[in-house]
């Protein structure tokens, strides 16, 4: 073989090579809203706890509210499916609320329950996503 023909093969091996690791490297990039759109398998999950605030002394009181559910995914009932989360992903959601506590509020002398929400994903269990605009590898 002549010697350019090794060249020009090492070449097209190269760029294959690039080529795979810019898509893989733009895949794991992608936004999750983006993966959202362009992935119709791709599930997630709103979650929405309720919050109650009893005094800034005092650690809130957090609940598991309901699982929400993906555009499209509604059973022939027209109920959502029945969703179980790992307890270390209620558990882990639990501790971001109370990292930052919303400020007690009151209502006629009586703390008030406020809602917050945050994102599950069957295929990353272990991660709490709460921003739909970075990647699930640079979630907070």
């Amino acid at each position: 073989m002549p010697n350019h023909t090794l060249q020009i093969l090492r070449l097209l091996r190269f760029a294959s090579l690039m080529l795979l690791l810019g898509s893989v490297a733009s895949a794991s990039a992608q936004t999750v809203k983006e993966g959202m759109k362009k992935d119709p398998g791709f599930r997630i999950y709103p979650v929405i706890f309720g919050v109650t605030a009893t005094s800034n002394s005092k650690p809130s009181v957090v609940r598991l509210v309901e699982v929400g559910t993906p555009r499209n995914e509604r059973t022939k009932s027209g109920h959502p499916p029945k969703i179980d989360l790992p307890d270390a992903w209620i558990k882990a959601a639990k501790k971001k609320i109370l990292a930052e506590p919303p400020k007690p509020k009151m209502k006629d002398g009586k703390p008030v329950e406020i809602f917050t929400y945050f994102f599950y994903v069957p295929e990353h269990p272990n991660l709490v996503v709460t921003d739909l605009d970075k990647p699930l590898d640079k979630q907070p």
